[in-house]
């Protein structure tokens, strides 16, 4: 047992998580919250039977961002067989080696700001297995590739403007006004992606210095060398590029934040052709929703559409197409259940709703950012759907804060992103170590730094 988690203290550190949480429902009694009062309930205790289906439950909870993980495996697994795939990494390889650092950056900041506006965090993953295999095949180390991927994401989440589906979900339980503290937001945006980036930079500087980087056996979609000549590679490319695009086109809210009307009037358009009495885009596309719209599982359709292409255009043998995706199932396995166990604590407070309680411990009649801060930090600690935080507290906010709505809007997202970025509970953190099989206490040492010089300045920016 011991060496099992040694090799596996991802799994470790969750298990201890879901042990504290199941020991504090047996201690602090349940709560909820009428307006402003806050209702003390009794002691609901976490059983066995309890323990076993938090699991089944977090499936069912969760399972659009489960199957979308396992998809997503079995989309890179396919076309990561295709002689085009393999040479766009090696070319992209080749453009990365010398100008490590800016790449870097610009894939941070690229990343950081799209989670800032992209109304689903999860679509941020799309792009990243291939960004991945590419700066590991320019000898880049796993934690770089880790940092300027999964870590940016968090970096998004930490200054989200108008984006994340939790920050959307937090403003409609506090029934208000996502542009409030908009610009701060902004800013903080801004001030983490440059402490961030300084952070990046450092490390990649002292990375250099070890001769021979080569961590592509960690790549769950490393490519294999080929030995075809003049391979094309724009059919790919331009693939791949049109996956992005409907991405960017899907899940910004462009209507609802940005008051663009063309794409719904677009689709209004393309669902009411028809060829006599034949339905063109219904009967061939399905009820699909107008960009800007979709949800998580608009998107599979897209990727079942692009792998299709790509295995006929780079022709893939049948059983090289079933190889590529259930090998590409298999190794989205373990960030799954980690993701499941994740989950699992936020079903398990969901049954025993202990945060108000410990919410209202902290919290106090009159507004006080600090406190409101490291209320906002246990409340995503334990929830790793944060608009479920504003479900569980939103109600007692909006109601006894009523004049500082604009400081809660900055301060629970800017704490929610912190938190996701450290914490055992963070379904995207776990998911990305298992990815890159870097353990839980290396990425703790690599970031407490940024995590602290973040918290600092962000405490001060909430109290003055």
């Amino acid at each position: 047992m011991k060496k099992l988690f040694k090799e596996n203290d991802l799994v470790k550190f969750v298990l201890i998580a879901i042990v504290l949480t199941i020991v504090l429902t047996w201690i602090i009694p349940t709560g909820s919250y009428n307006g402003a009062e806050f209702v003390k309930n009794e002691v609901t205790r976490t059983g066995i039977n309890e323990v076993a289906l938090s699991n089944v439950y977090a499936v069912s909870f969760f399972l659009q961002q489960i199957i979308y993980v396992l998809v997503l495996g079995a989309f890179y697994g396919v076309i990561s067989k295709t002689n085009g795939y393999k040479e766009l990494v090696i070319k992209c390889a080749k453009f990365v080696k010398g100008k490590e650092v800016p790449v870097v950056l610009v894939i941070s900041a690229l990343i950081a700001i799209f989670v800032s506006l992209t109304a689903q965090v999860f679509i941020s993953i799309l792009a990243i297995p291939f960004i991945i295999t590419v700066l590991l095949n320019a000898k880049l180390d796993r934690k770089t590739a880790f940092i300027a991927t999964f870590g940016s994401i968090f970096v998004g989440m930490i200054g989200a403007t108008y984006g994340t589906e939790g920050l959307y979900y937090f403003n409609y339980y506090m029934n208000g006004d996502i542009t409030k503290g908009l610009k701060l937001r902004f800013a903080l945006l801004c001030v983490a992606y440059v402490i961030f980036s300084i952070f990046n930079i450092s490390h990649i500087k002292k990375a250099a210095k070890s001769k021979n980087i080569d961590e592509t056996k960690d790549d769950s979609f490393a490519i294999e060398s080929t030995t075809k000549k003049n391979v094309k590679v724009w059919p790919i490319a331009i693939l791949l590029l049109v996956v992005c695009v409907f991405a960017v086109l899907g899940y910004v809210r462009w209507e609802e934040h940005y008051k663009i009307t063309t794409f719904t009037k677009f689709h209004e358009w393309f669902t009411g052709l028809k060829i006599g009495k034949f339905a063109v885009g219904t009967s061939i596309f399905g009820k699909v929703t107008a960009f800007g719209t979709w949800e998580l599982y608009s998107i599979f359709g897209v990727l079942l559409i692009v792998a299709i292409l790509a295995s006929v255009l780079y022709k893939l043998s049948i059983d090289e197409v079933i190889d590529g995706v259930t090998n590409g199932i298999s190794k989205m396995v373990k960030p799954v259940v980690l993701m499941v166990l994740a989950y699992s604590v936020f079903v398990i407070v969901y049954w025993s709703p202990i945060v108000p309680t410990i919410t209202n411990a902290i919290l106090s009649s009159k507004f006080n950012a600090i406190r409101t801060a490291f209320a906002a930090l246990v409340s995503s600690f334990f929830t790793a759907d944060f608009g479920y935080v504003g479900y569980t507290v939103g109600q007692y906010l909006s109601a006894a804060y009523t004049n500082s709505l604009d400081k809660i809007f900055v301060i629970y997202p800017t704490m929610h992103g912190l938190v996701q970025m450290f914490s055992p509970t963070s379904v995207i953190l776990l998911a990305g170590l298992a990815y890159l099989n870097i353990s839980y206490k290396d990425w703790i040492k690599q970031i407490w730094k940024f995590l602290l010089a973040m918290l600092i300045i962000s405490l001060i920016i909430f109290a003055i």
